[in-house]
């Protein structure tokens, strides 16, 4: 997920609350043992969680099965290890550290219910509100109390992990509801003597909520629901304010295994070493744990999660089912990314930034916090490694552009979807910005459509083994006078078609066979066939491969058998037509990107099951590593295709 800046420190103290009050607060007497609680950092944790759940889709799409698979995966499998490790020693099973009895697993038990039921509940937000749900689940919170009572303790086992969610459900939707607070870019920051006078209020307010459940009737239960709201305050005042505080923003990254995997450590360790030196090493063995359970987790979830989303395994969102089957859908260019600056960037950086934000200028992707002060920009972060603000934008072909985010993306999509392209001057018209501009857009566009020279052989395992190679002329050199014949005169393009597959096109200076043969010896695998015309380039001097046949176009020859070469040669039909009907001009120091556009349309075109929508978050998420200035592309500043 996007992370959010002080929700670290959030986690850390949360964590090493739980782990002092089961470590060191039954050693302490009355009344310092009531300082270090744990059951109130429960609280803190159900409101993180449900900030964490929210966040990343409040603007977004929420795709069901990435979503629940990503995070049982993430949380169940330090779980499990927690629990294998628990279960091997017989002093922390009779500590209740087990899925019926509770203690810290109960918590976790609810956590799983929680993602389990986000989907529908989102849904049923919007129906209604997160208040309206947050309203009813206090009333069936209390109703649960009520019904079945409380202990002393407050302990988990009083109503066990079928009831345990439902008595906690206040304290994780008053997360979402705080995730949409936080997802306003504008939010007020919070001042210092406010931040510290809530971390006092808290802090005392656990205390007290700690000596009611020890020594009174009220019960932890029934005190959650108020000690919920302050830990929503509080959070809220965390996240919003500026603090750089390197130690707890470390130990939040790995405050699950503090939480998780304390217990079963310091058991362990008494077993080995004085009590003394076994409380020291705790902290230790969990961070060990961190690197070698919970982390491999995290990555193994992002992966599983994006594999699925790649493969369109997905099940639809709640929202995405209309309740009227007379609803018409909505247009494709509807979408709020293309009408909304801050939905724009979110949905950028969802392509870009799969993983979650990264520093541009060190690399570092987890101490990287969302900036939402009035006066920042939209889409603003802060690494706090190397203390430098950044945008997506950074390190891509947006860097330095004024131009709106949607803008963008309006241009992505109507250049992804024209099959035949579409002219600067028809962009100058529909997104309303400078002829210029949209000159320049458009050619950083095409310069994010370049895939370089890392891709493989056409023609290899796997494909039809047939690549046909052709070459066409377009244009009119500079300077060049028209000759009586031939194509002299004009720019050279070769082009290699995988039959069912790929192209591969190059701007090439003549069809010598010098020139020609290097280029298809580079790019052909040499298990394939290759197929042209009879042209004397090519004509008994392709060598190597698992064949060379032609046709006699002279002859009146274009198919024999599976031997043609139709396809290279209707690639060439389309961008013909796209250059003359569209572009009409082209000058020869950028006919190297018109290539790269119709190839780039060509390879994730709708016969390999590509969609338009598809095919412009294909261009988006390649945008990363290329820039090109003004200067760079037109160091004449002419407008060179403007003609449509």
């Amino acid at each position: 997920m996007t992370r959010v800046d002080g929700l670290n420190r959030v986690r850390a103290l949360a964590a090493l609350s739980v782990f002092a009050a089961h470590i060191v607060m039954p050693k302490l007497p009355e009344p310092f043992s009531y300082i270090l609680t744990g059951h109130p950092a429960v609280i803190a944790f159900f409101v993180v969680s449900g900030l964490c759940i929210h966040y990343p889709y409040v603007n977004e799409r929420l795709y069901v099965l990435p979503f629940l698979v990503g995070r049982y995966i993430r949380i169940g499998v330090p779980l499990a290890v927690a629990l294998a490790w628990g279960y091997t020693d017989p002093a922390v099973r009779a500590r209740g550290f087990n899925l019926v009895e509770g203690f810290i697993i109960w918590s976790l038990v609810c956590e799983l219910i929680y993602y389990s039921l986000y989907p529908l509940l989102r849904h049923l937000a919007k129906l209604s509100s997160w208040g309206t749900l947050l309203m009813l689940s206090i009333a069936a919170s209390y109703a649960v109390v009520a019904v079945y009572g409380t202990n002393w303790r407050g302990d988990a086992n009083v109503y066990g992990p079928q009831l345990n969610w439902v008595v906690s459900l206040p304290a994780w939707l008053l997360g979402c509801i705080l995730a949409e607070r936080v997802a306003e870019s504008d939010r007020e920051q919070s001042g210092r003597t406010t931040l510290w006078l809530l971390r006092v209020i808290v802090a005392v307010s656990a205390s007290v909520l700690l000596w009611l459940t020890l020594t009174t009737s009220v019960g932890f239960y029934l005190t959650m629901v108020p000690y919920s709201f302050l830990c929503y305050a509080w959070i809220k005042a965390e996240i919003s304010a500026e603090q750089s505080t390197p130690i707890l923003d470390h130990i939040g990254q790995w405050s699950y295994s503090i939480y998780l995997f304390h217990i079963p450590a310091v058991y362990a360790l008494k077993v080995l070493v004085p009590q003394p030196v076994a409380l020291a090493l705790v902290l230790p063995v969990c961070f060990l744990m961190y690197i070698v359970v919970e982390k491999p987790s995290h990555e193994l979830a992002r992966i599983v999660r994006r594999r699925l989303r790649h493969m369109s395994l997905d099940v639809p969102t709640f929202d995405a089912y209309s309740w009227s089957s007379m609803e018409v859908p909505m247009s494709i260019i509807s979408a709020e990314h293309f009408h909304n600056e801050e939905a724009a960037y979110k949905w950028v950086e969802a392509h870009v930034w799969p993983d979650g934000p990264v520093c541009p200028k060190c690399g570092e992707n987890h101490r990287v916090g969302r900036m939402g002060g009035k006066s920042t920009r939209i889409g603003t972060y802060k690494c706090y490694v190397c203390r430098k603000p950044f945008t997506v934008k950074v390190g891509t072909i947006f860097e330095d552009s004024h131009v709106p985010m949607n803008k963008w993306l309006q241009a992505f999509y109507l250049l992804a979807s024209s099959k035949k392209g579409i002219s600067s001057n028809q962009l100058h018209r529909t997104l309303k910005v400078t002829l210029r501009t949209a000159w320049f857009m458009a050619h950083r566009i095409r310069e994010a459509m370049r895939t370089g020279d890392l891709a493989p052989p056409l023609g290899g395992a796997g494909s039809s083994g047939i690549v046909e190679v052709d070459e066409t002329f377009i244009g009119t050199k500079k300077g060049g006078r028209k000759p009586k014949g031939g194509y002299a005169h004009k720019h050279a393009v070769l082009a290699l078609v995988e039959r069912g597959g790929e192209v591969r096109s190059v701007h090439v200076p003549d069809i010598k066979t010098k020139t020609v043969l290097p280029i298809v010896e580079q790019n052909i695998a040499k298990e394939a066939r290759v197929m042209t015309d009879d042209a004397s380039t090519y004509y008994k001097k392709i060598k190597g491969f698992a064949g060379h046949e032609t046709v006699n176009h002279a002859a009146g020859e274009y198919v024999r058998g599976d031997v043609s070469t139709n396809t290279v040669e209707s690639y060439f039909s389309v961008f013909k037509r796209g250059m003359r009907g569209t572009y009409q001009h082209c000058d020869e120091r950028h006919l190297h990107r018109y290539l790269a556009e119709f190839d780039f349309r060509y390879n994730a075109r709708v016969a390999l099951g590509v969609t338009d929508e598809q095919r412009a978050e294909k261009m988006v998420k390649a945008v990363k590593g290329k820039r090109l200035t003004y200067r760079t592309a037109n160091p004449k500043v002419s407008h060179g295709d403007a003609k449509a």
